[in-house]
């Protein structure tokens, strides 16, 4: 696939943190940045590393600038947001329409590209100007613990 003339990229990202998901609470943990250049997005993935005992008990959201809330991961059960170390040098957990797996297969972990349950194209053709958010919540109460290690949101955009 050929590049598209005048596409730049915008990278939004934590760097290493270890920031807890508030366990059991529906607003959960949310993050993000704007950006402040304007443009049309052709393009967004997602990437993060979780530390949480059990995948089974979060969801995980994109939320664009208009608002447009897409379910990337939703109470799946697998080992694992990301793998090896705890911070942006481990193997993140990447969100991407043009992933050849689907979030959906689990139980094998989430290391890698997948496909999110909703295609993030939903967002194309959108402003690229404003608040970008990532929101992580924890739906249970049983096992509690979880802290995001690392995030990323990428969007590429044309004027």
């Amino acid at each position: 696939m050929r590049p598209n003339p005048g596409t730049t990229t915008e990278i939004i990202g934590t760097g290493d943190v270890d920031i807890p998901i508030p366990d059991n609470d529906p607003n959960g943990l949310v993050l993000g940045a704007p950006i402040d250049t304007e443009g049309t997005v052709v393009q967004a993935t997602v990437s993060l590393r979780v530390d949480h005992p059990f995948d089974g008990e979060l969801e995980v959201d994109l939320i664009s600038p208009l608002g447009e809330v897409i379910d990337l991961f939703s109470n799946n059960f697998g080992q694992g947001l990301g793998s090896g170390a705890l911070d942006c040098s481990g193997t993140q957990t990447t969100f991407n329409d043009m992933a050849a797996r689907s979030v959906l297969v689990g139980p094998e972990g989430y290391s890698g590209s997948f496909n999110p349950e909703q295609p993030l194209s939903t967002i194309m053709g959108g402003p690229s100007e404003g608040q970008w958010n990532i929101r992580i919540r924890d739906t249970g109460d049983i096992f509690g613990g979880g802290s995001l290690r690392c995030a990323a949101i990428t969007v590429k955009r044309v004027p």
